[in-house]
Parts: structure tokens; C-alpha cells; sequence
């Protein structure tokens, strides 16, 4: 099962919330900003401070880190919303918004080889699609290798276009989506 809020980039825009004490599920989260969706992700340490690449609202909250499974970052700046390979960075000046996660699991509107193929679970997904949106999607039960072939499925997204690059934003238990709605549709983390 796929839910998927495909947006124009012209319109809407990514925000990054950071969340380090764990005291807002997603549904208040979203609604305290105005969002019209919302979605889990980033990774964290055991002290619940991030994994990675954390910037929001142009403040750094975490520095880039390396790590296998850190191998992409959403990043906004005032060219709009890009996915980046970590060896794509060139610094953070000039990003409003960035989340580092991963793995990448389309490039170039393939699916990237050697993805896990036998651990099942709920992901959450940022993808650029070949028409200029962005969508965000949640992949209910499926493997990482999985999820890039689905993402690729001829049709799959509202409006057309083709998701260009995707990547895994979060997953398992703490996977969830909001939108905005009378009522507004929430998929419970």
C-alpha cells in the first residue's frame, strides 16, 4: 500500500521540524506550522540527538556525518527542493532546509543496485519526479529493494511524471504521514 502527496515545487516547499525530545507526535507537529503534509524522518543516536545533517529554518542543528546508510540528503535552498548524493555536497551555505538519510533508491530513474532485498518494513520516502513536483511517500510493507521497483511502476504517481531519484527518509514504527484535510487523513506513526 502507497500514500503519496505529490506537490508542485512553484507552490509548496520542505520543512525540516526537529523533534529531539520526542514530544510531538506528527499530526501536532505539522498543524502547529500550517503544513499542508507532513511525514517522519531522519535517523537518530541513542540520546535521541540526530544522525546526521539537520538544518532547519537555515539554523544547523547536527553536522553531516558518514555513515553507509547516510548516503543522500533532501536539501532546500532558493533554487528549491533537490535530493543530493553525500559526495554531491559542496557545504550547507545557502540551505534553508536539509535532512541527510538514506539509502538512495532510484538515481537517475533507476533503481539503485544492491539494496536490501529481505528485511520488510514501512518506509517513508522524498522523490523528485521527471515533472518538477515532489512528492512524499509512504511504502506500507516492503523491502528497501522492493520500494525503488515499485517507485518505478509506469503510472504510479497522480499527475504523471517519473520519479527521478528517491530517498528512504525513516522507517518502520516511527513511519507516518499527515494531511492536511475536513478530515484530515493521518497514518499514525
Amino acid at each position: 500500500t502507497l500514500h503519496i502527496v505529490a506537490f508542485s515545487t512553484r507552490r509548496h516547499t520542505v520543512a525540516v521540524l526537529d523533534d529531539s525530545a520526542g514530544g510531538k507526535n506528527l499530526e501536532t507537529a505539522a498543524t502547529e506550522i500550517g503544513a499542508v503534509a507532513g511525514v517522519n524522518g531522519g535517523y537518530f543516536h541513542p540520546d535521541r540527538s540526530p544522525l546526521g545533517l539537520v538544518i532547519s529554518r537555515g539554523n544547523t542543528l547536527h553536522k553531516m556525518e558518514r555513515a553507509k546508510l547516510l548516503s543522500g540528503v533532501m536539501a532546500v535552498s532558493a533554487k528549491g527542493i533537490s535530493l543530493r548524493r553525500v559526495g554531491e555536497m559542496k557545504g550547507t551555505a545557502g540551505l534553508r532546509e536539509a535532512l541527510q538519510a538514506g539509502p538512495f533508491l532510484v538515481d537517475g530513474g533507476k533503481p539503485v543496485q544492491g539494496l536490501n532485498a529481505t528485511r520488510s518494513a514501512a518506509r517513508t520516502i522524498i522523490a523528485t519526479l521527471s515533472d518538477g513536483r515532489t512528492a512524499l511517500i509512504v511504502c506500507r510493507h516492503a523491502t528497501l529493494a522492493e520500494t525503488a521497483e515499485i517507485l518505478l511502476t509506469s503510472g504510479l504517481l497522480p499527475g504523471g511524471g517519473k520519479v527521478t531519484r528517491a530517498l528512504n527518509l525513516d522507517g518502520g514504527t516511527s513511519t507516518g504521514m499527515w494531511v492536511r484535510g475536513n478530515p484530515p487523513f493521518y497514518l499514525r506513526e
